[in-house]
């Protein structure tokens, strides 16, 4: 399938930045089950605590995803889960359910890479 190209030069967002973007997305369900991991390797070992570089290799996930789940609830609002699954699944428009059309959705999605290098440039 081919792949629909973004317009986010007007954004000031280059498409090379565009590809660095996408992968940090795509990266977020590895984020997820990274965290989980973690929390359960240490949740049964309560006298323990966990190294340091565990320590702040949750910090480092809990920043990133939280980055990605804001930048998609600003972005999409209701539809943020939906937005989420487009850009990390790359599930196209006519299979998500989505309560606008495609015109509109692909706005959404670039103010949802826009916010999201805002926010990276910030963190």
């Amino acid at each position: 399938m081919r792949k629909r190209p973004l317009r986010l030069e007007e954004y000031g967002i280059s498409k090379y930045r565009f590809r660095e973007l996408e992968s940090f997305v795509r990266q977020h369900g590895e984020k997820i089950a990274g965290l989980q991991k973690i929390q359960e390797k240490w949740a049964w070992r309560k006298n323990m605590r966990p190294e340091r570089r565990e320590l702040l290799r949750a910090a480092q996930y809990r920043r990133d995803i939280r980055m990605v789940e804001e930048a998609a609830r600003q972005a999409g609002g209701v539809m943020a889960g939906e937005l989420l699954r487009n850009v990390m699944e790359e599930v196209p428009w006519e299979r998500l359910d989505v309560p606008c059309g495609r015109e509109t959705f692909y706005r959404i999605r670039r103010q949802f890479y826009r916010i999201l290098d805002e926010k990276k440039r910030g963190a």
